[in-house]
């Protein structure tokens, strides 16, 4: 962990201080720190705001909204294909052995979800489905395990948005096939995926919409501005969705 020389406005206007212990961020002023605890906030609300005993978690990765699913969940399956990330997760919840009992950790791919139909109230696929090779098939997936009456929060970056269009222009002779994902689909494509898989979509919101730089937000720190710039970042990135570098949709079948 960092030295935190002055007051860590991403912790005071994002508390969540499980998020530094499950992931490895490497400075107190990442723009994925900041990023990432906008995303799990937004989540956060959402989890509060459609109730539900059990929670799927469709690519847990380290365990952060497994974390706030118990929360609230009586039951909460993280889904997770990779070994290394389901490693770091019980490693993190070792912290948290009193929320062990209402999780269970499955190693599955999306494409093959290892529960019976309409067994799920909830479902949190959150940056997930643009790094899944057979979308289709893992899409329908989720809507075959997400009962009639059930809510998905999901979200995919945005390619059009400031962010993704900026790390294209910086990265652009280095892309991998793996990080090429994040600049396939705009927030209009998006929503063609999911309402071609048969879902509808109930509400459009966004995270993360201007400030996208590390050095940016020190700045703002050391000055005394961060307060004011991320809530005119949390304005904007709610008004215009579609501009935001992250797409969230709460979908329903």
């Amino acid at each position: 962990m960092w030295n935190v020389a002055q007051s860590d406005d991403i912790a005071n206007a994002y508390p969540l201080p499980f998020m530094d212990d499950f992931h490895d961020y490497g400075d107190q002023f990442s723009v994925w720190r900041y990023q990432h605890r906008q995303r799990v906030t937004l989540i956060n609300q959402y989890l509060k705001t459609y109730p539900a005993r059990t929670v799927l978690d469709a690519g847990a990765g380290k365990g952060p909204n497994t974390y706030l699913a118990s929360k609230v969940a009586v039951r909460v399956v993280a889904l997770e294909s990779s070994r290394e990330e389901v490693v770091r997760m019980r490693k993190n919840f070792e912290k948290y052995p009193e929320l062990l009992d209402k999780i269970e950790i499955v190693i599955a791919d999306l494409t093959e979800i290892p529960l019976e139909s309409d067994s799920v109230d909830l479902i949190i696929c959150s940056e997930v489905i643009e790094h899944v090779e057979n979308r289709p098939k893992a899409l329908d997936e989720l809507r075959r395990v997400l009962k009639n009456d059930g809510k998905i929060i999901f979200s995919m970056p945005n390619k059009n948005s400031l962010y993704w269009r900026r790390e294209k222009q910086l990265h652009r002779k280095e892309v991998s096939p793996e990080s090429f994902c994040h600049w396939q689909f705009s927030a209009h494509d998006i929503e063609n995926l999911v309402s071609n898989a048969g879902f509808k979509i109930m509400e459009t919101n966004g995270t993360c919409l201007f400030l996208c730089w590390s050095t940016v937000l020190r700045v703002l720190g050391r000055c005394g501005l961060f307060a004011l710039f991320n809530k005119l970042d949390r304005f904007l990135a709610t008004a215009i969705p579609r501009c935001s570098a992250f797409y969230f949709l709460i979908l329903h079948k």
